[in-house]
């Protein structure tokens, strides 16, 4: 009995890649090396030019002292707050998040949930708990700690009047808008509350700001026994 013979197939042929294309690779490689290295180098000097700790505190300090203004005057009342005042009570809460405490990713607090803030004043916690947010399949459900300062500031910004059809934390100053545009916020905080000349703080570089703190820290033992 005749078996039929099987052959080995021929492997198809590879160009080796030209010493252009090879060149061009490397020329990418090393930019971009350089791009990171110099957003690096960048980012340096913006956070050595941040305002000191205390200006910050000081600033966060303002920020609740006219959150607790505007309740003063608007808690009780049944229309939501004027625009002009709900952006500047965005302001404020936006500036405590991101001076007084880790606030991550602006993101995790344009989706944040006006529940979610409900659950943790009624239930006496500093703490919530985030599903929605960028690294959430890697990292699944975070937690995010308020400071007592935040946290009171969050207690008195949920009892302002807000639109019944928004559902998240913090309230979009126009009816049109979808959230309340963060950067903006926070850019709007530093312009009128913190000293002109210095880096004005924004989302990403708070949030390097705290990481390159917690690194600080945690080099020495003593330090990461602390954490």
């Amino acid at each position: 009995m005749l078996y039929p013979i099987k052959f080995a197939r021929k492997a198809p042929h590879r160009k080796a890649p030209s010493p252009n294309r090879s060149s061009y690779r490397k020329r990418m490689k090393e930019q971009l090396s350089k791009n990171v290295r110099d957003k690096y180098l960048e980012d340096l000097e913006r956070l050595k030019n941040l305002p000191p700790i205390d200006t910050m505190r000081q600033a966060v300090e303002h920020a609740f002292a006219i959150l607790k203004a505007i309740h003063k005057k608007y808690a009780g009342t049944t229309e939501p707050l004027p625009a002009a005042v709900q952006a500047m009570a965005n302001a404020c809460m936006v500036a405590c998040i991101w001076l007084d405490m880790f606030g991550g990713r602006k993101m995790e607090w344009e989706r944040m949930l006006a529940d979610l803030i409900s659950v943790m004043l009624s239930s006496e916690l500093d703490f919530v708990m985030v599903r929605d947010h960028k690294t959430s399949r890697t990292y699944g459900t975070i937690a995010k700690w308020f400071t007592p300062g935040t946290r009171a500031a969050a207690a008195c910004y949920m009892d302002f009047p807000r639109p019944a059809s928004v559902k998240t934390f913090l309230v979009p100053a126009h009816g049109t808008a979808g959230s309340v545009d963060i950067p903006s916020s926070l850019r709007t905080f530093g312009l009128n509350f913190l000293p002109p000349g210095c880096t004005l703080p924004t989302v990403n570089l708070m949030r390097k700001f705290f990481h390159k703190a917690l690194l600080s820290l945690t080099k020495e033992e003593e330090g990461l026994k602390k954490v």
